[in-house]
């Protein structure tokens, strides 16, 4: 049986620990003795435990006749049944337990603090008491004092009751008539012994047991098996405080202590019992072992030993304190963290029990106020464990809506610029099926591949290995239930609209809604009136609603919106872009649309383009779509606008924006302001009533978590990789900061600047769980209503930062996304999809799931494009496209074939020119200077300096083409006609150009000196 402890506390911390078991035995026979009137009067126990009949000398001592004993009395009789149970459960034979635990009694009672523990304790005996015993006890059954005489002389160590075989061998090893030489071992080296019958434990110390699911045959990650003496184990107990679990150090790199097993003790036993003399004391074996004669003789036998961990062995052997087959340890040294795990399903059904015996009225069963109905919500959410892993996707996973039957469709990133198309794939659009276990791609969103001009994906080998078709970006999606839609949009500057079977399975995409440019959100209303808000990424009429109810197409189109800001009118350097939108939530405000306005350049990370002034200006704009007017929303409407979010029950929202006002503090660098409607105006209207700073440069994701009927959570989720939790009820400081650890990615800078940051915050059903996941590659679970500490565990530690997730509507599934297009799915409904394709690690139970790759869609047709050149549609071949150049006189072939192809009368057709070479980037005007100078310098190392004739070999080539004459001739004509002839020119010409000063005829004469 392999015994597991993990301890929280050193052994140095032992007395200032708090008691928290308690036995009742001993609780009313101390509080009888002490308040014997006050015991009579006393009311009865709870019904959950037995009523604890007095016995005999308790009763005789509750006569109002006879005389109250002493305090001193009560904690003598305490201390002898302590020390009796103790005596009576102690580990070794034959002792003298008269005189051990007399002398035991001596040393307790005369002991100060240990009264004073007793008399202040009000009889609640913890295990930090009952421990000092036994240890007192112990400490004195090891000295050879207290065994009786006839066992003196047949042992020369401390034997265990359960090691029968090994204390045979040590009989016949030291059976002799002479009296032993031992020397007393300090209290420090003594282990406390485990009972074989039940006793308190305290709250720091968890036992797991189990003699059938992990045994300890092997650790494979080890090549020496170390072993430590108990002195040195104890000190590094007291130095990191902490042991760890058997099973999870299989895979630890960390242990520093494996105890022996039978196998390596039998073989200690035998080599020892033929080598040594029964006559030899252990002083001398103890001297023999140092000096290596032993170590020599075992060593070989125990090839995972070294002679250091053989040596400590024996010597805990000789002083009888090593750890038996049954309680065997596996030492690591272990990381402390605060992480408190989910409590497990079985702590439903007591909960359920309390209640059916107790009722909703608490202080019961449960010894606690709580409520019921929240407990059983929390002990369902923490239930959520991971169910599968999808992987290979086309990017980052950017957007995660749930649909019908327990499914939902995600988006990613892709690549789709000029210098990275060739890692463009399919798998930019998914629909994921819980119920069938499968991540199903669709080719909807794509575009023709573009014809590339330069980079490396120009070349003609890219062209014809790359797919024809771009597959773009889906950055956002939403369901409407009542429509029963889902609609995507996508860098391909469409918005289409789906419908998805009752199951989840299949969708089809049943319309197509064409903008102006790249679509960054779409989102539709709750209401069920059937619109659609869509924000595309152009200056001007950015906002578009739909009606998808509209029975005429041409009547799709509800109404278009654009920020009503004029400072960058006239610019074609920036513009005011939407940076959000979001429909109200709560039945009075489902038909409102907020919208918020954040400036940035027209060219991709051209931050620059903005002016200074101008940087942390934007807009809030609220729409009533109903009436098609907007409402007046009052402070922080100009301000720089990163996110905004609904209150789910109130008519009330939430705009992250720059810093404005005049009461802004240093320390503050964004803002979350809250609006509610303003009841006092006749007509709408919303005011802000409250303003919380956020230390944090820029916020990616905001929640509004009602926690009363006026108050609520808020969070901010930021890109310091920080989650800042308010409540409104208790001003505008944080509450709670969640911080998250250093991001997977290097981040070259300021990490506000240049990471992602917290990109994932979500509750749970309940307010006792909430969800964050950051570019760390962690999802963490959090308690916001604990004021000290929240944090509760990890939930997933994914291998790239968290880029997206979602719950389900009834919170039983949650779906996470991260940047390395990996897609992992929880429940709490206990369904375990793949656990049959799990791999198995050797020597334990853990199981570890294969990551399913998605199922990819069909290869679409390809579609030429018209108005692309012939090399841009066709798959040609090199020799194809090489006699396509001189089929069009583009090249021509030099007389010469060591040349090989040169340019052609038509080589201006190809339009390949080096246009930065030239001056204004014009390929008809000259070369400038550096390029000139490189040229010439080009063409001087090319031919030495030298000019040396080439060999000719006419006759190995062909004629010219009458053509390719022809053409020569043109061209030859057409740059004579080009050269400059002053006998052309008029006589009027001629007389202004040299009253001008123009010299027509150089003079290229010398004057050479006399």
């Amino acid at each position: 049986m392999i015994t597991t402890v993990t301890v929280s506390t050193p052994w140095s911390m032992l007395d200032s620990a708090e008691d928290i078991s308690t036995q009742r035995t001993y609780e009313d026979e101390f509080k009888y003795f002490i308040h014997p009137h006050s015991y009579d009067n006393a009311p009865s126990p709870a019904r959950k435990r037995q009523r604890i009949v007095p016995d005999t000398a308790l009763a005789t001592s509750n006569d109002t006749t006879s005389a109250q004993p002493s305090a001193q009395d009560a904690i003598r009789l305490l201390v002898c049944r302590l020390v009796n149970e103790a005596v009576r459960d102690v580990k070794f034979r034959r002792l003298q337990v008269d005189n051990l635990a007399v002398q035991v009694v001596g040393e307790l009672v005369s002991n100060k603090s240990f009264c004073k523990r007793i008399a202040t304790s009000d009889g609640h005996l913890g295990h930090r008491l009952r421990l000092k015993v036994e240890l007192a006890v112990e400490s004195l059954a090891i000295q050879p004092c207290f065994w009786l005489s006839d066992d003196m002389r047949g042992s020369q160590c401390l034997v265990l009751e359960h090691d029968d075989f090994l204390f045979k061998c040590m009989q016949q090893w030291y059976s002799l008539d002479r009296q032993p030489v031992l020397q007393s071992l300090p209290t420090l080296a003594v282990l406390p012994s485990r009972r074989n019958g039940p006793r308190s434990r305290p709250s720091s110390l968890t036992t797991k047991t189990n003699t059938s699911r992990h045994q300890i045959t092997s650790i494979p990650q080890l090549v020496y098996k170390p072993y430590l003496t108990v002195k040195e184990r104890m000190a590094i107990a007291r130095g990191v405080a902490r042991y760890s679990d058997a099973v999870d150090l299989l895979t630890s790199p960390l242990v520093y202590h494996v105890d022996f097993t039978d196998e390596e003790i039998g073989a200690i036993v035998e080599t020892l019992g033929g080598t040594f003399e029964p006559g030899v004391p252990p002083a001398i074996l103890s001297k023999r072992n140092t000096k290596g004669n032993v170590l020599a003789l075992v060593g070989p036998r125990l090839p995972h030993r070294t002679q250091a961990s053989i040596r400590n062995f024996l010597s805990d052997a000789q002083d009888g304190i090593y750890n038996s087959s049954q309680n065997r340890h596996i030492l690591s040294i272990k990381k402390h963290t605060s992480a408190k795990r989910g409590r497990r399903l079985d702590d439903l059904q007591p909960l359920l029990l309390a209640r059916e015996l107790d009722g909703l009225r608490g202080f019961g069963r449960t010894r606690t106020r709580f409520n019921f109905q929240a407990e059983v919500v929390t002990i369902w959410d923490d239930q959520l464990s991971v169910v599968s892993e999808y992987t290979n996707c086309a990017g980052d996973i950017s957007t995660i809506s749930w649909l019908p039957g327990h499914s939902f469709i995600c988006g990613t990133t892709t690549h789709s610029d000029s210098h990275n198309q060739q890692y463009n794939k399919q798998g930019n659009l998914l629909l994921c099926s819980t119920t069938k276990n499968q991540l199903k791609a669709f080719d909807d969103h794509r575009i023709p591949r573009p014809f590339v001009m330069s980079g490396e994906n120009s070349t003609a080998a890219m062209r014809e290995s790359q797919d024809p078709w771009l597959y773009s970006s889906v950055v956002s999606s939403d369901y409407d239930a009542m429509t029963k839609q889902a609609f995507t949009s996508s860098f391909d500057g469409t918005v289409k609209s789906w419908t998805v079977d009752n199951d989840g399975v299949h969708m089809k995409s049943t319309s197509t809604w064409q903008q102006r440019g790249r679509v960054n959100f779409v989102a539709c209303a709750k209401d069920g009136s059937g619109l659609v808000a869509v924000a595309a990424d152009v200056p001007t009429d950015a906002i578009r609603i739909y009606n998808t109810k509209a029975s005429d197409e041409a009547d799709t189109l509800h109404m278009s919106l654009s920020c009503s800001r004029t400072d960058a009118n006239g610019s074609d350097r920036w513009a005011y872009f939407p940076a959000t939108l979001q429909w109200g939530i709560c039945p009075a405000s489902q038909h409102l649309l907020l919208i918020g306005y954040s400036p940035r350049s027209l060219r991709d990370g051209a931050d620059d383009d903005i002016p200074e002034e101008k940087r942390n200006t934007g807009e809030i704009a609220l729409w009533d779509t109903r009436r098609k007017c907007r409402l007046l929303v009052q402070a922080a409407t100009t301000a720089n606008v990163f996110e905004v979010a609904w209150h789910p029950t109130l008519s009330r929202f939430l705009v992250a924006t720059s810093p404005c006002g005049v009461m802004v503090n240093g320390r503050t660098k964004t803002q979350v302001h809250i609006f509610q409607q303003d009841i006092d105006r006749p007509f709408d209207c919303y005011t802000e009533f409250q303003a919380l700073s956020c230390p944090a440069v820029d916020i990616n994701e905001l929640t509004f978590r009602p926690n009363s009927l006026l108050h609520a959570y808020v969070t901010a989720g930021c890109t310091d990789g920080c989650v800042y939790v308010w409540d409104t009820a208790q001003g505008d400081t944080p509450v709670h900061v969640l911080r998250h650890g250093k991001p997977i990615d290097e981040v070259h800078g300021d990490r506000e600047h240049f990471d992602t940051g917290v990109k994932f915050t979500a509750w749970s059903s309940s307010s006792d769980r909430f969800y964050t996941g950051s570019s760390d590659g962690v999802v963490k679970v959090w308690n916001v209503r604990n004021p000290t500490q929240p944090f509760l565990r990890d939930l997933l530690k994914a291998p790239a930062p968290i880029s997206c997730g979602a719950f389900s509507p009834d919170f039983s599934w949650l779906a996470i996304g991260d940047a390395s297009g990996r897609v992992f799915t929880f429940s709490t409904t206990g369904a375990r999809g793949t656990m049959s394709e799990g791999i198995k690690i050797a020597g334990t139970n853990r199981v570890i799931r294969r990551p399913r790759t998605f199922i990819p869609h069909p290869e679409p047709p390809a579609q030429p494009v018209d108005g692309q050149d012939i090399e841009a549609t066709a798959e040609l071949t090199s020799a194809e496209m090489a006699r396509q150049y001189l089929t069009n006189h583009q090249l021509v072939l030099h007389r010469n074939r060591v040349v090989g192809a040169v340019k052609g009368p038509a080589y201006m057709t190809t339009n390949l020119f080096r246009a930065d070479a030239h001056l204004d980037s014009d390929p008809n005007l000259p070369l400038l200077a550096e390029y000139e100078k490189l040229q010439q310098e080009t063409r001087h190392a090319s031919t030495g300096g030298v000019v040396r004739k080439m060999r000719v070999l006419d006759e190995l080539v062909e004629p010219l083409s009458p053509i390719l004459e022809s053409l020569r001739c043109q061209l030859h004509k057409v740059n004579l006609s080009k050269d400059f002839d002053p006998s052309c020119l008029s006589s009027e010409e001629v007389a202004a150009l040299n009253k001008d000063g123009v010299e027509l005829e150089a003079d290229f004469g010398f004057d050479y000196d006399d």
